[in-house]
């Protein structure tokens, strides 16, 4: 392979890399601002009241991975509602 097109497929596949990563980075925020807000919003009261303790319980927990399911189910539940109006968008988009 000639050097030239040796360094456009580097520069190719760095570049993909980086737009993955991004992806990856916005994935991850929006995930755990989703288990931030429903951790929040389920559990205000323990967390102004003694925080401490709450987290202290979550190992003696029946279910100490449920706000892990939850956050699971309710990204899913988002992302399916994303790739359904980015369908759409597409169908409707300009060419």
């Amino acid at each position: 392979m000639q050097p030239t097109i040796k360094l456009c497929l580097h520069k190719i596949a760095d570049s993909f890399s980086y737009i993955q990563r991004n992806r990856l980075k916005k994935e991850l925020f929006i995930f755990v601002l989703i288990f931030s807000v429903l951790a929040l919003g389920m559990h205000m009261s323990q967390w102004l009241t003694h925080p401490l303790e709450h987290i202290a319980h979550l190992s003696t927990h029946k279910m100490p991975y449920h706000p892990l399911l939850y956050t699971t189910i309710v990204y899913s539940i988002l992302a399916l509602i994303r790739v359904v109006i980015n369908a759409i968008i597409k169908l409707f988009r300009k060419r």
